[in-house]
């Protein structure tokens, strides 16, 4: 269920990040109305189609999902102060966007974890398998009852 809802985002993310890049006319049209300029356009259009691309890529989905978190959040902002216009599609993304990282939540904790590491720290839980894995969730304090290897903790 969680690939499904993943892949939903991505292709929803990378649509919408591929209207801003060519050109459509709503995307157009909002972008002026920020006064953001249409360069902004393109950064944001970037941001999106490459947080669409990480989601898929299992050792990436976390900071993809941070990526579509913060420029979904920042829509939902964006339309609510200055456009005016229906913030929904971009809250719906927010909320699926949020229920993979809520079901995810042990990958977060071992990705949030890792940053404070350093590349050493994931390797090392590789090397030592499913039980250096769940030593590295304990370590961050995560739920290792379900940890991302899929391995019940010994």
């Amino acid at each position: 269920m969680v690939w499904t809802v993943q892949v939903l985002v991505a292709i929803a993310c990378l649509g919408a990040g591929g209207a801003k890049l060519i050109g459509e006319p709503t995307p157009l049209a909002a972008f002026e109305h920020i006064g953001a300029g249409q360069s902004f356009r393109y950064v944001a259009a970037t941001v999106e189609i490459t947080g669409a691309v990480l989601i898929l890529v299992p050792e990436a989905a976390t900071f993809g999902l941070t990526l579509l978190a913060c420029i979904m959040a920042c829509a939902v902002f964006t339309h609510l102060a200055i456009i005016g216009g229906n913030p929904m599609p971009a809250a719906v993304l927010l909320g699926l966007n949020l229920l993979v990282v809520w079901l995810r939540r042990n990958l977060v904790s071992v990705w949030l974890a890792t940053l404070n590491a350093g590349p050493g720290y994931i390797k090392a839980a590789r090397q030592a398998g499913a039980a250096g894995i769940n030593a590295c969730l304990r370590a961050s304090g995560a739920d290792v009852r379900t940890p991302p290897c899929g391995h019940v903790a010994p």
